[in-house]
């Protein structure tokens, strides 16, 4: 699960690194930022969403408390 500034630099370039590697990525995207906010859906939506699964905090909060709910 991956968060972090310059979404495309740094977020892009480890959400690369980790799938290269063979993890499963995991990008926050309210989580993520970029100096100019169309840079930052430009990578949100055709790079990173080409890489890896992209979703918002709540949902993966939301995930994480029904799997523990299931246990």
């Amino acid at each position: 699960m991956l968060t972090g500034v310059a979404t495309q630099f740094a977020v892009e370039g480890t959400s690369r690194e980790g799938v290269d590697r063979g993890y499963r990525v995991l990008v926050l995207e309210d989580c993520c930022a970029s100096r100019v906010h169309e840079v930052h859906r430009f990578s949100i939506d055709v790079i990173l969403r080409s890489l890896c699964q992209v979703t918002i905090a709540d949902r993966f909060i939301g995930d994480l408390e029904g799997n523990q709910m299931g246990r």
